[in-house]
Protein backbone atom coordinates (compact mmCIF):
# COMPACT_ATOMS: atom_id res chain seq x y z
CA UNK A 1 0.00 0.00 0.00
CA UNK A 2 1.54 3.36 -0.77
CA UNK A 3 0.53 6.80 -1.33
CA UNK A 4 1.88 9.36 -3.31
CA UNK A 5 2.78 13.34 -3.42
CA UNK A 6 3.61 14.25 -7.01
CA UNK A 7 6.50 11.90 -8.16
CA UNK A 8 7.36 10.76 -4.52
CA UNK A 9 5.62 6.94 -3.11
CA UNK A 10 5.25 6.57 0.74
CA UNK A 11 4.64 3.44 1.91
CA UNK A 12 4.52 1.46 5.48
CA UNK A 13 4.54 -2.28 6.24
CA UNK A 14 4.02 -3.98 8.97
CA UNK A 15 5.03 -7.23 8.90
CA UNK A 16 4.49 -10.44 11.79
CA UNK A 17 8.14 -11.94 12.47
CA UNK A 18 8.27 -15.65 12.72
CA UNK A 19 9.45 -16.54 16.89
CA UNK A 20 13.12 -15.72 17.30
CA UNK A 21 13.38 -13.30 13.92
CA UNK A 22 13.39 -9.77 15.87
CA UNK A 23 16.63 -10.56 17.51
CA UNK A 24 18.07 -11.56 14.31
CA UNK A 25 16.75 -8.26 12.98
CA UNK A 26 18.47 -6.44 15.98
CA UNK A 27 21.71 -7.63 15.75
CA UNK A 28 21.74 -6.88 11.83
CA UNK A 29 20.45 -3.23 12.35
CA UNK A 30 22.66 -2.69 15.23
CA UNK A 31 25.52 -4.07 12.96
CA UNK A 32 24.45 -1.59 9.55
CA UNK A 33 24.72 1.05 12.24
CA UNK A 34 28.12 -0.07 12.68
CA UNK A 35 29.52 -1.39 9.85
CA UNK A 36 28.60 0.96 6.82
CA UNK A 37 29.38 -1.45 3.63
CA UNK A 38 26.23 -3.62 5.41
CA UNK A 39 23.77 -0.37 3.84
CA UNK A 40 26.17 1.28 1.04
CA UNK A 41 24.17 -1.11 -1.77
CA UNK A 42 20.52 0.54 -0.12
CA UNK A 43 22.71 4.22 -0.30
CA UNK A 44 23.59 3.82 -3.68
CA UNK A 45 19.75 3.65 -4.95
CA UNK A 46 19.15 7.54 -5.43
CA UNK A 47 15.79 6.96 -5.93
CA UNK A 48 15.24 6.46 -1.93
CA UNK A 49 14.62 9.12 -0.15
CA UNK A 50 14.35 7.65 3.27
CA UNK A 51 14.25 3.87 4.18
CA UNK A 52 13.25 2.66 7.98
CA UNK A 53 13.03 -0.45 9.98
CA UNK A 54 12.04 -0.84 13.39
CA UNK A 55 10.84 -4.19 15.48
CA UNK A 56 7.41 -3.33 17.15
CA UNK A 57 5.01 -4.94 19.85
CA UNK A 58 2.25 -2.31 19.14
CA UNK A 59 1.26 0.99 17.34
CA UNK A 60 -0.31 3.87 19.11
CA UNK A 61 -0.75 1.60 22.14
CA UNK A 62 -2.51 -0.99 20.44
CA UNK A 63 -1.07 -4.36 20.83
CA UNK A 64 -0.54 -5.98 17.53
CA UNK A 65 -0.46 -9.89 19.03
CA UNK A 66 3.02 -10.55 17.11
CA UNK A 67 6.33 -9.37 17.28
CA UNK A 68 6.63 -7.18 13.92
CA UNK A 69 8.78 -5.71 11.39
CA UNK A 70 7.49 -1.76 11.07
CA UNK A 71 9.04 -1.03 7.43
CA UNK A 72 8.87 2.94 5.99
CA UNK A 73 10.42 4.36 2.92
CA UNK A 74 9.62 7.46 0.69
CA UNK A 75 10.82 7.12 -2.83
CA UNK A 76 10.41 8.11 -6.36
CA UNK A 77 9.17 5.26 -8.21
CA UNK A 78 5.83 3.31 -7.88
CA UNK A 79 5.78 0.50 -5.73
CA UNK A 80 6.28 -1.88 -8.34
CA UNK A 81 9.40 -0.52 -9.43
CA UNK A 82 10.56 -0.36 -6.06
CA UNK A 83 10.07 -4.03 -5.72
CA UNK A 84 11.28 -5.07 -8.89
CA UNK A 85 14.49 -2.56 -8.14
CA UNK A 86 15.58 -4.72 -4.48
CA UNK A 87 14.53 -7.75 -5.92
CA UNK A 88 16.74 -7.24 -8.85
CA UNK A 89 19.68 -5.60 -6.84
CA UNK A 90 19.42 -6.49 -3.36
CA UNK A 91 18.02 -9.87 -3.42
CA UNK A 92 20.69 -11.48 -0.08
CA UNK A 93 19.73 -7.86 1.81
CA UNK A 94 15.96 -9.03 1.06
CA UNK A 95 16.25 -11.92 2.18
CA UNK A 96 18.54 -11.28 5.76
CA UNK A 97 15.36 -8.65 6.69
CA UNK A 98 12.20 -10.56 5.02
CA UNK A 99 12.76 -13.45 5.26
CA UNK A 100 11.41 -14.04 8.87
CA UNK A 101 8.28 -12.48 8.03
CA UNK A 102 5.04 -14.98 8.99
CA UNK A 103 4.19 -16.86 5.28
CA UNK A 104 7.38 -14.98 3.66
CA UNK A 105 6.88 -16.20 -0.02
CA UNK A 106 10.77 -15.66 -0.93
CA UNK A 107 11.41 -13.38 -3.93
CA UNK A 108 10.40 -15.18 -6.59
CA UNK A 109 8.16 -14.86 -8.66
CA UNK A 110 8.35 -10.67 -7.72
CA UNK A 111 4.53 -10.77 -7.89
CA UNK A 112 4.20 -12.56 -4.99
CA UNK A 113 6.54 -10.68 -3.26
CA UNK A 114 4.43 -7.39 -4.10
CA UNK A 115 0.99 -9.29 -3.18
CA UNK A 116 2.70 -10.37 0.07
CA UNK A 117 3.95 -7.02 0.82
CA UNK A 118 0.72 -5.21 -0.14
CA UNK A 119 -1.58 -7.38 2.53
CA UNK A 120 1.14 -6.46 5.13
CA UNK A 121 0.35 -2.10 3.96
CA UNK A 122 -0.87 0.15 6.66
CA UNK A 123 -2.52 2.93 5.47
CA UNK A 124 -0.54 5.94 5.93
CA UNK A 125 -2.76 8.56 7.01
CA UNK A 126 -0.67 11.63 6.64
CA UNK A 127 2.10 11.78 3.50
CA UNK A 128 4.03 15.00 2.96
CA UNK A 129 7.09 15.39 0.25
CA UNK A 130 8.82 18.18 0.71
CA UNK A 131 10.15 18.51 -3.42
CA UNK A 132 6.93 17.21 -4.88
CA UNK A 133 7.70 18.02 -8.17
CA UNK A 134 11.03 16.66 -7.87
CA UNK A 135 12.93 13.24 -7.54
CA UNK A 136 15.78 12.87 -5.21
CA UNK A 137 18.45 12.71 -8.05
CA UNK A 138 17.27 16.04 -9.40
CA UNK A 139 17.32 18.02 -6.03
CA UNK A 140 20.76 16.36 -5.29
CA UNK A 141 21.73 17.52 -8.85
CA UNK A 142 20.31 20.80 -8.13
CA UNK A 143 22.28 21.09 -5.36
CA UNK A 144 25.47 20.21 -6.37
CA UNK A 145 24.77 22.41 -9.71
CA UNK A 146 23.96 25.44 -7.54
CA UNK A 147 27.26 24.59 -5.23
CA UNK A 148 29.63 24.67 -8.17
CA UNK A 149 27.97 28.09 -9.90
CA UNK A 150 28.11 29.65 -6.67
CA UNK A 151 32.32 28.79 -6.66
CA UNK A 152 32.01 30.40 -10.48
CA UNK A 153 30.44 33.34 -9.03
CA UNK A 154 32.36 34.36 -6.30
CA UNK A 155 35.12 34.37 -8.58
CA UNK A 156 33.85 36.01 -11.41
CA UNK A 157 34.55 39.99 -10.49
CA UNK A 158 38.09 38.85 -10.26
CA UNK A 159 38.35 37.43 -13.91
CA UNK A 160 39.13 38.76 -16.94
CA UNK A 161 37.11 38.48 -20.38
CA UNK A 162 39.09 35.31 -22.08
CA UNK A 163 39.73 33.53 -17.95
CA UNK A 164 35.48 34.56 -17.62
CA UNK A 165 34.71 32.64 -20.71
CA UNK A 166 37.29 29.42 -20.20
CA UNK A 167 35.87 29.18 -16.65
CA UNK A 168 32.22 29.60 -18.00
CA UNK A 169 32.61 26.97 -20.55
CA UNK A 170 34.67 24.76 -17.64
CA UNK A 171 31.38 25.09 -15.52
CA UNK A 172 29.03 24.04 -18.19
CA UNK A 173 30.85 21.44 -19.04
CA UNK A 174 31.02 20.29 -15.04
CA UNK A 175 27.56 20.78 -14.55
CA UNK A 176 25.93 19.13 -17.56
CA UNK A 177 25.51 15.77 -16.39
CA UNK A 178 23.20 16.98 -13.55
CA UNK A 179 21.20 19.22 -16.35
Amino acid sequence: MANRAGRTTGTTLVIPLRRGWAVWCRVLFAASRRFAFITAPLRRQSFIHMAHWSIVDDLGGNALGHTCLYFESNFDASMDEYVDVFVQALPWHMRLVWAGGVAYPGLYPSAAYRDWSDDHGNAIQHYYGAYAGATTTEVAAALRVSERLDRFEADAPYLDDEAFAAGYRRLLHEVGPWL
